[in-house]
């Protein structure tokens, strides 16, 4: 198993991806109203990394700590620690969320043909990308009638969920190389792209956003590690005395 040096980390820390021309990019903010954060219950709408087109649609991607809450990036760098949380899933999670925030309810995800999110894994340089329109379970948002629907509808104007690498399937299919225990770094890119003439034409990017997480050892962990290390080394002394 490889690990990424403390140094690597540092240098995967300062990424902060360039979105596209037409949008403006936010940091440690909020989805905008409506809709806002609504998968699931008890999920603030606070510390997204968000950009927002000038033509309606919004994409945001956020790192959580799963029954903890959000983790506040440092721009759109989020840390998180190894392990397993005492439900035995991942200490970390992400979500994502994509919109289309022009209440005239013009576009709809039937629109699109993609919502592409892509997971770079540094520690062994592999990229998958999947179609979110097509992940089960993710909560759908119409702006019209501000009506949530679970799971998202052809008609819903937005998507969103959280999502952990220890679910079913999912570490199988995203990152299948990927330890909870590795420290790491993984970059999450979303992006919409336009399915017809209705959103700009078919195979034209909406836009899109990225994070950084970095998964490193818990303080404790790093304490217990100095405690067996200095162990061994006593060992190793004592022996050659």
């Amino acid at each position: 198993m490889r690990i990424l040096t403390m140094a690597a980390l540092a240098a995967a820390s300062l990424v902060v991806l360039p979105s596209t021309g037409h949008a403006a990019l936010a940091f440690n903010t909020g989805l905008a109203l409506p809709a806002g954060t609504y998968f699931g219950t008890g999920n603030p709408n606070t510390n997204w990394t968000v950009e927002t087109t000038g033509a309606g649609y919004e994409l945001g991607v956020q790192a959580t700590r799963p029954f903890i809450g959000p983790i506040t990036p440092v721009g759109n760098v989020y840390t998180a620690s190894t392990g397993l949380a005492p439900a035995l899933a991942p200490r970390w999670a992400f979500s994502f969320s994509y919109s289309f925030i022009d209440l005239n309810n013009v576009v709809t995800r039937a629109d699109l043909s993609a919502l592409n999110l892509t997971i770079d894994d540094a520690a062994h340089s592999t990229s998958v990308t999947f179609n979110m329109l097509l992940w089960p379970g993710a909560a759908g948002f119409d702006l019209g009638p501000n009506v949530e629907h679970g799971p998202a509808l052809a008609t819903d104007n937005g998507q969103q969920d959280n999502t952990n690498l220890g679910f079913a399937g999912v570490a199988a299919f995203f990152v299948p190389q990927a330890s909870v225990w590795e420290a790491n770094s993984y970059t999450f890119t979303l992006e919409a792209i336009c399915g017809g003439a209705v959103c700009g034409g078919a195979g034209t990017s909406l836009g899109s956003v990225a994070m950084v997480v970095n998964t490193v050892p818990e303080p404790v962990s790093l304490v217990l590690f100095g405690i067996g290390a200095a162990a061994v080394g006593l060992a190793r002394r004592r022996r050659t005395a």
